[in-house]
């Protein structure tokens, strides 16, 4: 009866070190996207925000203080 020949395994061993390599650079390529996407873009909406609310403190102080209707009283004739 005849041998069958056969490949080396490096094939084999080519195709797993491919594969792991591969899954390993796309796994890091999410993390880095999700690191960028969701605290990057959190950090910067939540500056803007609380540069938004210091614009309008500011410019509430500035103003002068007018109070409610409930608790605003007439002006005395005069």
């Amino acid at each position: 009866m005849r041998e069958v020949a056969r490949s080396k395994p490096t094939f084999r061993r080519q195709l797993l070190f491919a594969s792991v390599l591969f899954i390993t650079l796309f796994v890091a390529d999410l993390l880095v996207v999700g690191h960028l996407a969701f605290r990057d873009l959190g950090h910067r909406v939540i500056d803007q925000a609380l540069r938004a609310s210091l614009r309008i403190l500011e410019n509430r102080s500035a103003a002068p203080f007018l109070p409610d209707g409930d608790e605003a009283q007439p002006a005395p004739p005069g």
